[in-house]
């Protein structure tokens, strides 16, 4: 089509927000209409539009901006001079880098001349002429396409519109459109007609519902134009028709689960985070806001790794590092948070990634549970224990726990040790009784019944260990029901053998002094001090480990047989009795020829002369080596002992059978802060706290009345006033003939026990809570037995009530998918034979209602036996169906768009070549006799460049769907870097831009497609041609790079921002500066050139300082003989 007064035709730029108000207008604008571009801004360019046009223009923005979709719109334009000239405006939506929608672009182009009757006249001529072009359109087309007359009775319908609503074409020429809409539709639609189809020749597109045959109502889209006659009078309209159904489904489906979510999010107990791939903060719920101190605000300006301790920090960054690499899926750790204040807390993270559509990381959702309490009961508590363990470990004390009703006998380590027993060993009653000594199994045999009975368990026995006989003391306190059947019990074992040895040498010890005092065999001496003589007996001689005679008679000789940290302590006894005259006693250590050392206890007297001179000291020694080594071991029994009792913050006392206090316990009163005289009689229960009171009293009552063994747990005050759970237990002590003869019992410290205990049940409560906010279902399998514990959602989302699931592992392997039965399986066992960390799989299990829902199915072993063998796993299921849906909506929108471009492609590929060949005529007809030249050479030049945007297209197009054909050979660089530069040299030298080429002089060859390796670098060249202001300076390079030719492409132009940068080889990425001076282009140059190097086994980048100081593009193409190595 030509048109006339081409030298009045202008095209005008504009940008808007998404009110559409103004934000940009180009230089045009003025020279238009004369209104200044600052006067345009916001609203004020609508005051240039024709009075009668203006409601219009508001409307169809609205209708635009509402949906976000493209739309065209013809009014009147004020010009300069006053005069009003016809205008089309189109715009398009325009998005940021979030795809998040931000307002519209687009141009006013002057339509004035190209709407007058004898174009009219050409655009029925031409519609006509489509009709018959279009007819296999409409008959292949998956859209519905239907024609009515003004009455709205239907004239024609496709196959897919008669499949849509499933009449036949005789049917629904029986119909009007009206009677297909449901009722509540017809104002809206007469409306639609009435205002928008009927003045403006077509309309936007809008929805509404139609009518099946089988009644049926479903949600359509469609887009009207009206259809005119020769005359161009109104004689029908027809309309593009979608089924949207799909659409409106995953629609609502989102809206509700990201409802879901934000109710979850906002309301949840455990704090909830979302954070950008970078790791800052996007949103937090008010429980995370409590945990960390900070208020939303301050936390959006701050990144998640700032919250974490400093010591804690590397192995949180290593796993998120992982996550965001795709090594896994998310994690769950412990560490440290420091609060606003500066407070160190422990939490517990759940941390995990949903990534885009493209596969790159989205948000970082983080669960994070305050465990502090949690933790320093743990701390308390494992410190507790192993202060326990060392102080069973010093005093050879261990224990042992019997459940009955678990059939499980637990013992400690140094319980093992004691009697020799290898953990893992199967531990019963008759494999302990065979480590009883055979002469006391009778006698532990009929204690144990008579405990079972009843009767106090307390016995000392010896036992079997190896070769190594031992003895041991045990006692036990059994705990039985109601009925008097036995619970459980406990129990603990001290190895005596020590104790014992050292009672049996004492004896002997005993019995060898008897011997020696009766027999005389006391080592006696008799040093006469004048003439410094020293008698000793054989007996005093031996005990010093020298042979008769051996003793050298002086008592310098004896100072030296004395051990050297005990000689002057004695030589001053011998001092002082010479001077008193008194008898004095003394111990001492000797040191015997062979190096060991013995204990000697002496007995002496110095006498004197008349003149009050010493001259003379005799007396006897006694060997009391064997009394030192039992009284050691005694001291060091009972050390261990105390210890133990210490180390296990335990409080001793005593009391008479009555069970009233008569003497003051120290250990009790420095505990509670009780006087002597406050806790004598019944005191104690003063300290008890209030509610534990009565039963307390009542049990010890019970207890001393029955003589039995008492226990309690309960709560007592501190000399600090603080409340401490302490368990307590007393015996009766009895005599030879079993009466009473004192209590002994002991408080043991147990407060840190109770609180653990209490944050378990805290910490279980939050689990349901975060299963309820979550809407998880959790499972709990005993691997041996097959059971299963189901809970949370689990039930309920598969559509059963909980009483309908079987408790058993068999229940959950009927529901899995066919197909998926062995994948499961598979990853299951890898899991619970130890080859993987934790189970996770994606799979279908079936709904009640038969439809298949996708479960995200996570668990791990929690236990195993001594063998590794499962004993229990535990995990959760989440639904993640709608996931599911939407990934493959997006799919499938991936793949129509491919499909678009490549039929876009083709489209407007067809009307190119007959406007080329007109231009081409016209030359050739006319030469520079054409009236119009300039303009001629303005055709020439646009159509060629819409030839090259429509070949990129395609190419882009066909590398995308793999059908890129590569006639590859040996290619020098030079030889395509030569082409590439002739195809850029108009463009250049019309910018006056300054080039140099600089090619190696070694010979450069690459395999490949030489039109595609010349397109390669034309792209890159033309780019900086585009990007660079005139009179700019552009660079090229190739060389040798290892063995890979490098070719490198420098310039001085606009530049790449750094937000820019990780898009500039993504298709359709153009920043705003790019848009203003690329003269036109769709941005899917470099895309090209990305799709093209990689095919030929090589790699492109792109470097720049940032805007406004220059770009370089890099390609690395594989040498001839390396790349076809590569290609192979």
């Amino acid at each position: 089509m030509i048109f006339s007064s081409m030298d009045a035709f202008w095209v005008v730029n504009w940008t808007t927000d998404v009110a559409g108000r103004c934000d940009y207008i180009d230089r045009q604008w003025p020279r238009i209409t004369g209104q200044t571009a600052e006067a345009a801004m916001g609203g004020g360019w609508l005051n240039a539009i024709h009075q009668d046009d203006l409601e219009q223009v508001k409307v169809e923005l609205g209708l635009a901006s509402g949906s976000e979709r493209p739309f065209q719109i013809m009014a009147r334009l004020r010009r300069q001079d006053g005069q009003f000239r016809w205008a089309l405006a189109v715009g398009a939506p325009r998005y940021d880098e979030q795809d998040v929608f931000i307002g519209y672009s687009g141009s006013i182009i002057d339509f004035h001349d190209r709407i007058d009757i004898t174009e009219r006249n050409q655009r029925l001529d031409a519609l006509r002429a489509s009709e018959e072009r279009d007819r296999p359109l409409f008959e292949t087309s998956r859209d519905g396409i239907v024609t009515v007359d003004m009455s709205g009775h239907i004239l024609e319908a496709n196959p897919a519109y008669q499949k849509m609503l499933g009449y036949t074409l005789e049917e629904l020429k029986r119909l009007t459109y009206q009677e297909l809409t449901p009722e509540v539709w017809h104002d809206m639609e007469a409306a639609v007609v009435r205002e928008h189809i009927l003045p403006r020749g077509e309309s936007a597109e809008y929805e509404k519902e139609y009518i099946r045959k089988d009644g049926a109502v479903f949600p359509i889209s469609l887009r009207t134009w009206t259809v005119v006659d020769e005359r161009g009078h109104i004689v029908g309209m027809r309309a593009f028709v979608r089924d949207i159904t799909e659409r409106k489904q995953a629609e609502a489906a989102l809206r509700d689960s990201e409802e879901r979510f934000r109710i979850s999010f906002a309301n949840a107990s455990i704090g909830f985070a979302m954070n950008g791939p970078d790791d800052t903060h996007l949103d937090a719920n008010s429980a995370y806001c409590v945990i960390t101190g900070y208020m939303r605000e301050e936390l959006l300006v701050l990144k998640g790794s700032e919250l974490i301790h400093p010591d804690d920090r590397p192995a949180n960054m290593a796993l998120a590092e992982r996550m965001l690499a795709g090594e896994i899926p998310g994690f769950v750790i412990e560490n440290r948070y420091v609060r606003k204040n500066g407070e160190n807390i422990w939490v517990r993270e759940s941390v995990s990634l949903i990534r885009g559509a493209d596969g790159e990381p989205r948000w970082i959702i983080t669960l994070v549970e305050d465990v502090t309490e949690r933790k320093l009961a743990e701390d308390a508590l494992q410190q507790s224990r192993n202060d326990l363990d060392r102080a069973q470990e010093v005093g050879k004390i261990g224990w042992w726990r019997l459940d009955v009703r678990r059939n499980v006998l637990t013992w400690s380590d140094e319980n093992h040790r004691i009697f020799g027993v290898p953990k893992g060993t199967p531990l019963t009653y008759d494999s302990f009784l065979s480590i009883v000594h055979p002469d006391d199994q009778a006698d532990v045999d009929a204690k144990w019944q008579a405990g079972l009975r009843g009767e106090p368990y307390d016995i000392e026995h010896r036992i079997v260990s190896g070769d190594e006989v031992k003895w041991v003391r045990e006692k036990a306190y059994l705990e039985f029901d109601a009925a008097g059947a036995l619970l459980g019990g406990f129990g603990i074992t001290q190895d005596i053998t020590e104790r014992k040895q050292a009672e049996e040498a004492l004896r002997e010890s005993e019995a060898r002094l008897r011997l020696a005092t009766e027999a005389a065999k006391i080592g006696a001496f008799d040093w006469r001090i004048p003439t410094d003589v020293n008698i000793w007996t054989p007996e005093l001689e031996a005990m010093y480990g020298l042979g008769p005679g051996e003793f050298g008679r002086r008592r310098s000789a004896w100072e030296h047989l004395v051990h050297p940290d005990d000689r002057a302590g004695a030589v001053a006894k011998v001092n002082e009795t010479l001077v008193t005259g008194e008898p004095v006693e003394h111990e001492w250590r000797v040191v015997w020829p062979d190096g060991s050392v013995r204990w000697i206890a002496g007995r002496f007297q110095g006498f004197k002369d008349a003149a009050g001179n010493p001259v003379r000291l005799t007396g006897v020694n006694i060997d009391v080596s064997e009394r030192k080594r039992v009284e050691k071991a005694l001291r060091e029994s009972e050390l261990r002992y105390r210890s133990l009792v210490e180390a296990a913050s335990a409080i001793t006392w005593s009391c008479p059978p009555s069970g009233l206090h008569e003497k003051p316990q120290q250990e009790w009163m420095a505990f509670t802060g009780q006087t002597a005289e406050e806790m004598l009689g019944d005191g104690w229960t003063k300290v008890v706290h209030p509610d534990d009171l009565e039963a307390a009293a009542a049990q010890w009552r019970a207890a001393v009345a029955r003589g039995e063994p008492f226990w309690s747990e309960h709560r007592i005050r501190r000399h600090d006033g603080q409340w401490r759970w302490m368990r307590v237990q007393a015996a009766p002590v009895r005599d030879a003939a079993g009466e009473i003869v004192e209590w002994f019992g002991s408080n043991t410290d147990i407060d840190d026990l109770k609180q653990a205990e209490l944050a378990l049940r805290e910490s279980q409560q939050q689990l349901a809570l975060a299963l309820e906010a979550g809407q998880l279902g959790f499972w709990d399998w005993r691997v041996p037995s097959g059971r299963v514990q189901f809970g949370g959602h689990w039930a309920s989302m598969l559509g059963y009530d909980l009483s309908e699931i079987e408790p058993d592992v068999r229940a959950w392997e009927r529901l899995i998918h066919p197909d998926e039965r062995e994948e499961v399986a598979a990853r299951l066992t890898d899991h619970l034979e130890g080859r993987s960390d934790f189970y996770e799989c994606e799979h279908r299990l079936r709904h009640k209602d038969g439809s298949w829902r996708w479960i995200l199915d996570r668990g791990r072993v929690v236990e195993r036996d001594a063998a590794g063998r499962p004993l229990r796993a535990i995990g959760t299921h989440a639904d993640v169906t709608a996931r599911h849906e939407a990934e493959s909506a997006l799919q499938d929108a991936d793949r129509r768009k491919d499909e678009f471009l490549a039929t876009l492609a083709h489209e407007l590929r067809n009307p190119l070549t007959p406007i080329r060949n007109a231009v081409h005529i016209l030359k050739k007809k006319y030469g520079p006799q054409f009236p119009d030249t300039p303009l001629l050479a303005m055709v020439q030049r646009q159509v060629d460049h819409l030839v090259r945007l429509v070949d990129d297209l395609l190419e882009i197009s066909r590398i995308g769907r793999g059908k890129v054909d590569l006639r590859k050979e040996n290619v020098a660089v030079s030889d395509f870097l030569r082409h590439a530069l002739e195809s850029c040299h108009p463009l250049i030298e019309s910018k006056n831009h300054r080039v140099t080429v600089n090619i190696a002089d070694e010979p450069l060859r690459v395999f490949g497609d030489s039109v595609r390796l010349a397109q390669i670098a034309a792209n890159i060249i033309n780019n900086a041609a585009k990007y660079t202001p005139p009179g700019g300076r552009i660079e090229i390079d190739a060389a040798r790079g290892g063995d890979e030719v490098v070719l490198r492409v420098r310039d001085n132009g606009v530049g790449i921002s750094a937000d820019m940068m990780p898009r500039v080889f993504d298709l359709f990425a153009q920043t705003d500066g790019q848009i203003r001076l690329s003269e036109g282009g769709l941005g899917i140059g470099l895309a090209l050139v990305r799709s093209l190097v990689e095919i030929h086994g090589g790699r492109v980048e792109a470097r720049s300082e940032g805007v406004g100081r220059g770009s370089e593009f890099i390609v690395s193409l594989p040498l001839a003989d390396c790349g076809a190595l590569r290609l192979r």
